[in-house]
């Protein structure tokens, strides 16, 4: 097109232009506490909003609901269903909220006489709503490429594998203080196929009024090096008007603003809402009988599901992180009464590599438990089938690309007696410096590669307190880029 409008922000980067995606107009958080016995509907409309292929829903937070899209009487509509009552008494509760966020692609404005301005964009959507406001970029997130020693444990192994989970912590802020907020990730370019990215939030809600923290975490095999992802931070509850005195600013009704080229909002570049997990393969369910799993001892790594999104070429993407998590109990075969089960925690991670996007859902929770209950049941909670993604542009926010380095680091033993030392080596290249921490604390610098003998170590007080070695890549700066952790105890 060779004319139309174009916006400028605070930094000179286009805010609106005619060739940009619609949906940046945030419509409304829908929150949800499930109640017993379940099987509710609980029904949202938008009238401003003419079709429910209109709306983008983003899981933000996990709960025990799921949601559809519809259009009645030409005014777009959300259905939000209560999971029944599955699992038996006394094994828990849906005690989780379900967070929606809601966007829009589409607006109808309606004119005091016939006069206004409404930006729409070549394909017929509403670039900027004069009815509902445009999330505004409010600070970023980074976390420490040191393992938290106090979330879960730094390192929790994963069953039956070589797999670990990792825990790390964004320093706390109070970035947007008091607003309702989501949280969207630059993830890092991912080469190897086993390193996956999860969030334990992507939603702040208002009643926090100051510090929070937010915790990532990423599944990798024992000592493979992985790249840190950065956490961008919007608000969603309106628009905080900048000092700027000219430039474009738009009102609604009641004088609230919904726009300001003064302020850095989000620039959608693509939607795609159409991500899922299946559940059945995930637990293993077997083909005779689809309301139960076929148990057998389970699997890290369930079944990867991997979509193309063309739109982010050429630019730093912010995407959801997806916060699928499936609690199972299940009954232990071939019992006449259930006298054990298991119980399996199942999270749904991510990785990006190139303009892929690849969902898995992995075992990151196993055990056993002891039950006298009639045999054939088996509960499952938490579940969430669709996921959703928005295509960010983060380059006019300061993002960029995420270094990354190769890392690798291993061990001979995982348990060691306290008169014999644990050998490590370890391998780095695309890296300036490396550093090591044991137990969180600076230790001192290591060669590009190298092995060296730990030890002798005394016991902890318990057998099962583990000794976590980080091991950190730094490039020119003294910038972490990747890092690799390993664990052993001392009996």
């Amino acid at each position: 097109m060779s004319y139309g409008i174009q916006v400028k922000g605070p930094a000179g980067n286009e805010t609106v232009n005619l060739t940009m995606s619609g949906g940046r107009s945030y419509v409304q958080e829908i929150r949800r506490t499930w109640e017993f016995p379940g099987g509710q509907t609980y029904t949202y409309t938008f009238p401003n909003i003419p079709s429910g292929d209109d709306l983008v829903v983003y899981v933000v937070q996990n709960g025990p609901f799921y949601w559809t899209t519809d259009t009645v009487n030409n005014q777009a509509v959300i259905r939000l269903y209560a999971q029944p009552e599955s699992r038996p008494p006394g094994f828990g509760s849906y005690s989780d909220e379900s967070v929606l966020s809601v966007f829009t692609r589409k607006t109808i404005e309606t004119f005091n006489n016939d006069y206004g301005v409404a930006l729409v964009n070549d394909a017929g959507e509403r670039i900027v709503s004069a009815i509902y406001p445009t999330a505004e970029f409010v600070g970023k997130l980074t976390f420490s490429p040191v393992v938290d020693q106090w979330v879960n444990g730094g390192i929790q192994d994963l069953p039956r594998s070589d797999y670990h989970l990792n825990g790390h912590t964004s320093v706390a802020t109070n970035i947007g203080a008091g607003r309702k907020r989501i949280i969207l990730w630059n993830l890092p370019e991912t080469s190897s196929t086993d390193v996956w990215y999860t969030c334990d939030t992507s939603y702040i809600p208002d009643t926090v009024t100051g510090n929070f923290q937010v915790e990532m975490q990423v599944v990798t095999k024992a000592g493979l090096g992985y790249a840190i992802p950065e956490a961008y931070v919007f608000a969603v509850d309106g628009i905080s008007t900048s000092s700027d005195s000219y430039g474009l600013r738009i009102y609604d009704a009641s004088g609230r603003v919904t726009f300001d080229a003064g302020l850095n909002h989000m620039v959608i570049a693509g939607l795609y809402d159409g991500m899922s997990f299946n559940i059945d393969d995930i637990v293993n369910r077997g083909q005779d009988n689809d309301f139960r799993p076929q148990i057998r001892p389970p699997e890290v790594a369930g079944p990867t599901n991997t979509y193309t999104i063309n739109a982010f070429n050429g630019i730093v993407p912010l995407i959801f992180l997806p916060t699928l998590v499936v609690e199972e109990g299940v009954p232990y075969p071939g019992n006449t009464f259930v006298l054990t089960y298991f119980y399996l925690n199942h999270t749904g991670m991510v990785r990006k590599t190139g303009n892929q996007l690849s969902l898995r859902a992995i075992t990151t929770g196993f055990g056993q438990e002891d039950a006298y209950l009639a045999n054939g049941w088996w509960w499952e909670s938490g579940s969430v089938y669709n996921h959703g993604t928005v295509i960010v542009d983060a380059t006019p926010l300061g993002g960029a690309s995420i270094p990354t380095a190769y890392l690798m680091v291993t061990q001979d033993y995982r348990y060691i007696s306290s008169d014999y030392q644990l050998n490590v080596t370890w391998e780095c290249t695309g890296a300036s410096t490396l550093s090591w921490y044991l137990e969180g604390v600076y230790q001192g610098e290591l060669p590009m590669s190298g092995a060296a003998a730990l030890g002798p170590f005394a016991p902890k007080q318990y057998s099962y307190w583990p000794y976590t070695i980080v091991v950190v890549a730094k490039d020119a700066s003294g910038r972490g880029i990747a890092t690799s952790s390993i664990q052993w105890f001392v009996v």
